[in-house]
């Protein structure tokens, strides 16, 4: 979807979604968490960090790792490093962007 927005997608041009199907929520948290992201599939995972955040630590460790194809995809990053700061023990990985350049 990035790539198709970035290089295709026309100003005014209508874009059509769909709500997501199924249930994807944060269930109570009784062993270490783990949560895989890729690109836009970020977000899911975001509204559950910030659920954690809001209630303090769950007493389990929790990583997160979020990869993308380019650099250029990468998006909320200060918002990551600041659940790093908090909780998240492992925040980002990724594939041809370099880590340190995160």
């Amino acid at each position: 979807m990035s790539d198709y927005v970035r290089e295709r997608c026309e100003p005014g041009q209508v874009i059509e979604f769909e709500a997501p199907l199924g249930a994807f929520y944060l269930r109570q948290v009784e062993r270490p968490l783990v949560m895989v992201a890729g690109g836009t599939g970020l977000s899911a995972f975001l509204g559950m960090l910030d659920d954690l955040a809001h209630k303090g630590s769950c007493g389990q460790p929790v990583r997160l790792y979020y990869g993308v194809t380019n650099f250029r995809d990468l998006c909320v990053l200060d918002r990551l490093k600041e659940y790093a700061s908090q909780y998240v023990e492992k925040t980002l990985t990724g594939r041809r962007c370099g880590v340190s350049r995160w």
